[in-house]
């Protein structure tokens, strides 16, 4: 079977002074048709929002790309590799601050067995049938 995706993103940085989110593939350089999608959006009134979801989204694509085959299954263990190896990352990065920088996490991994899709926090993935004008799954 062949899945047909488009990345799509919106970025709006409402009452903040920064961009606190990061997405993967980014911006302008996500093909017209891809198998791993990663968004993070850094915790409001914690430090570092923006080094925390950049560091995060970054670590995992490039773990998956180069620790995860094309072409076979995608597994809840190589997930957990892949956070881990970002947590490290980030651990790696931490400032000393009370309120440690975080990030939330959206993540969705097509593969050959079907898809991985995760998230931690309050961000969304939503399937759209743009034919149909609906949500298909939230």
């Amino acid at each position: 079977m062949t899945i047909k995706t488009q990345a799509l993103s919106i970025h709006e940085l409402g009452k903040r002074a920064n961009q606190e989110d990061s997405i993967y593939p980014d911006k302008g350089d996500a093909p017209f048709s891809s198998d791993l999608y990663i968004l993070c959006d850094g915790m409001g009134g914690h430090s570092l929002g923006e080094v925390a979801s950049s560091t995060v989204c970054t670590r995992m694509s490039t773990y998956i790309r180069e620790n995860c085959p094309a072409g076979r299954p995608f597994t809840p263990e190589m997930f957990e590799a892949a956070l881990s190896a970002a947590y490290d990352e980030l651990d790696s990065k931490d400032d000393g601050s009370e309120k440690k920088m975080g990030t939330t996490l959206t993540f969705l991994k097509f593969h050959p067995g079907g898809c991985l899709l995760a998230y931690i926090g309050d961000s969304r993935i939503y399937q759209i049938r743009p034919s149909e004008k609906r949500i298909v799954f939230k």
